[in-house]
């Protein structure tokens, strides 16, 4: 009995060490797979916000190496061509539009811009020159219906020789409504 005695608070020490060496690692352990989770659902839900706008941009810069390898006679051909991208609605847009170097200019959607406007001017026309993928602006607000977009513009060189600068405005209300949606770690 006194043996049991003695060894009593040696064994409740014990006892109280292992416990609290199981919570930490229980801690670690639990804080570690959270993390990889977390981690995981903010890959998936990025990947699918970025599924429109790969879809987008791979449509888009088809029409845009067709301009380039098939001759048009003119802008009119050109804009019948690209017409159908104004319907294409992966991400909402306002389908292609094309600023060309002598400031003539189409938009698949027939957006008309007064007299003194000129292509080579706006900030999208510049972003555009010299890359020969899209690339995108910083968001501005689309001057025809007041919405926040932003553009993904790349350079053109068409057959015929001119040169000019493709690009579409895509708004990002659907963007900011999806973001707004998502919950992290939210029990399905």
């Amino acid at each position: 009995m006194t043996l049991v005695l003695e060894l009593m608070p040696i064994i409740v020490i014990g006892i109280i060490i292992i416990i609290a060496f199981l919570t930490f690692n229980a801690k670690k352990t639990i804080t570690e797979v959270s993390c990889m989770d977390l981690q995981a659902e903010t890959n998936s839900n990025a990947y699918n916000i970025e599924t429109g706008f790969r879809m987008l941009t791979a449509k888009f810069g088809q029409y845009c190496d067709t301009m380039e390898q098939l001759s048009f006679e003119t802008h009119d051909d050109l804009l019948k061509y690209i017409e159908p991208s104004a319907k294409y609605t992966a991400v909402e847009n306002t389908g292609i539009f094309v600023g060309f170097s002598d400031d003539s200019y189409i938009f698949a959607n027939h957006t008309k811009e007064d007299d003194s406007w000129k292509p080579t001017e706006q900030p999208w026309y510049k972003a555009g020159i010299g890359h020969e993928t899209f690339v995108e602006t910083a968001p501005a607000v689309d001057p025809v219906n007041n919405k926040l977009c932003i553009s993904f513009v790349r350079q053109n060189d068409f057959f015929n020789g001119e040169v000019g600068v493709c690009g579409t405005n895509v708004y990002l209300s659907d963007i900011q409504a999806a973001v707004n949606e998502l919950t992290p770690m939210k029990m399905r």
